[in-house]
């Protein structure tokens, strides 16, 4: 059964350029240009488009194995599964399942704000990791630009802030892939369960 995974033209553009950024050396296939027509002929334009961009995806997997299996192009090509969660009260949004998650959070404290991640959490030897995946449909404080986004955490309660991590900057990227692991340690169930 076909898995249907729906992207924008500015997610290719995305990927484009985040693969450009992580490996210069290798030649990568080139991504169509825009094409700019009337209204009347949208559906023109979008079987032309999905065809050059299915030459473009066929390509890249063609690709040697550290661009073909990158995690960038893994991350691209799966969407974010659905998982069932509970909401955990006080936490302003966060979403937990019972088990080892993968967590969609969704950003809905005001109107401006909008944006998906994804998120892996496991308890395990006394430590919390949180790994950060990707982000994606991230708003901006200007439209016209893409922000610097990163993820920051916080064990709550946390008056003082002392518990504070976060990843790296993602530049100028709405859907930014992280990949990054943040490490709570020497932190026991019974600690975990009064946060």
């Amino acid at each position: 059964q076909a898995t249907f995974v729906f992207r924008r033209f500015g997610h290719f553009i995305e990927l484009h350029a985040k693969l450009s950024e992580l490996y210069p050396d290798i030649a990568l296939p080139r991504l169509p240009a825009r094409i700019y027509l009337g209204r009347s002929q949208i559906r023109t334009v979008a079987e032309r488009r999905r065809a050059e961009l299915d030459t473009f995806l066929r390509h890249l997997l063609m690709m040697p194995q550290e661009i073909s299996e990158s995690d960038v192009l893994y991350t691209f090509l799966h969407p974010i599964p659905e998982v069932r969660a509970r909401v955990i009260k006080g936490s302003q949004g966060a979403l937990l399942s019972d088990a080892h998650v993968l967590i969609v959070f969704s950003l809905w404290r005001s109107p401006c704000v909008s944006g998906q991640i994804k998120l892996s959490i496991r308890h395990e030897r006394g430590a919390l990791r949180v790994m950060v995946m990707h982000a994606k449909d991230l708003s901006s404080r200007n439209s016209s630009t893409a922000g610097d986004p990163y993820v920051k955490l916080y064990l709550l309660p946390d008056p003082s802030k002392t518990t504070k991590l976060k990843t790296k900057i993602a530049k100028k990227s709405q859907n930014p892939t992280y990949n990054e692991t943040l490490v709570y340690s020497n932190l026991s169930a019974a600690d975990l369960k009064t946060r």
